[in-house]
């Protein structure tokens, strides 16, 4: 990934804390294609290997799109890669959860795609993503996420973060 960290002016962040972020984003960068994305990824990092999640890197997009506009582009197409004929982008690369085989995560890819967009010099990209983008809506909005008696959207564990005990 680029190097070109922006400067950070942040109370009780330092600079040095905030390239260690990005030199830890770097070391999560799976260089070879894989779990179905057409381009390098994000994964995690730890114990789950080296398999994209759509959560872990919608959040990594946030940051990536600073320092390397085109990966985070690339990040983008290898989500509609990865996309159903249903318009559901899986939970993670393995996309195999027991008990729940339609699962997703939090949708956090819409605010991810929308900043890199803004971000972008590719005229093309909006016109390959939006549709990627619209389908992955449908999905979440569709009846087969509806609770039949609420009209509400329904998830399960990696979709909704269970409250906290706190509050």
């Amino acid at each position: 990934m680029n190097r070109d960290i922006p400067l950070l002016h942040f109370p009780g962040i330092s600079q040095a804390d905030f390239s260690d972020a990005f030199n830890v984003l770097n070391e999560c960068v799976v260089k070879v294609p894989g779990y179905g994305f057409t381009y390098p990824f994000i994964a995690p990092g730890g114990h789950y290997g080296g398999c994209w999640w759509q959560l872990d890197a919608s959040i990594s997009l946030q940051a990536t799109k600073w320092i390397n506009q085109q990966f985070s582009e690339n990040m983008l197409r290898g989500f509609i890669a990865v996309q159903q004929p249903d318009g559901r982008i899986p939970l993670y690369g393995h996309d195999k959860v027991p008990d729940y085989p339609t699962c997703s995560s939090l949708p956090k890819l819409f605010s991810a795609a929308y900043s890199i967009l803004q971000h972008s010099g590719d005229p093309t990209l909006l016109k390959t993503v939006y549709p990627m983008l619209y389908r992955y809506w449908s999905w979440w909005f569709s009846d087969a996420r509806r609770d039949a008696a609420t009209g509400l959207i329904t998830g399960v564990f990696e979709e909704s973060f269970p409250r906290s005990k706190t509050g």
